[in-house]
Order: C-alpha cells, then sequence, then structure tokens
C-alpha cells in the first residue's frame, strides 16, 4: 500500500538541506516503502533543498505529484548535468524570472 506525505505538513519551506533531510526521516519512518510525495502548496523550492531531495531519494521508492511549474524548473535545473553552461531561462515566463 502507497503511504502519502504531503510537502508542507513536515516542513514550512524548502529552502534548506536540513529540511529535505527532515522530510526524509519523515518518509523512511513510514510503514510503507512505496510513498508519494505532494507538492501541492509548496511555491517554491531551493536550488539545496532539490539536490538534497533528489540525494535523500536515492534507493527509495518516491514519487512526486502537485510540483507547480516554478518547482518542477528547479528539479529540472537540479537533475540537469553540470556541462559549465548557465541556467537557460527560456523555458520560464518572463514574470517569472527571479531578477
Amino acid at each position: 500500500m502507497q503511504s502519502k506525505v504531503k510537502v508542507v505538513s513536515v516542513v514550512k519551506e524548502c529552502a534548506l538541506r536540513h529540511n529535505a533531510e527532515r522530510l526524509f526521516e519523515t518518509i523512511r519512518a513510514l510503514p510503507s516503502k512505496d510513498v508519494l510525495v505532494d507538492f501541492s502548496d509548496v511555491k517554491s523550492v531551493s536550488r539545496s533543498f532539490a539536490q538534497e531531495y533528489l540525494e535523500q531519494k536515492k534507493g527509495l521508492t518516491v514519487t512526486e505529484t502537485g510540483m507547480n511549474e516554478d518547482v518542477q524548473a528547479m528539479f529540472n535545473l537540479v537533475k540537469k548535468p553540470r556541462t559549465g553552461e548557465r541556467f537557460d531561462f527560456s523555458e520560464w515566463k518572463e514574470e517569472r524570472l527571479p531578477c
């Protein structure tokens, strides 16, 4: 049976590596090893949160749902192999650019 964890019920903000670690402490404590992580109501995540989340996820059966475009874009950025190229903001809408 799949367990479900709503991110906002475990951490207030997704800005620190520590918060990703805390989220996975909760996930590992669940009786089911098949977990659905619900990102609805999460407006954004930092690069460090996304990196730590993906690191903690290795070897686990974790599926994500409810990611908005900004959250998904950050995870895509972190998953992208480092080539020395700058991030391509063309996939972001102008009103969502960070500057």
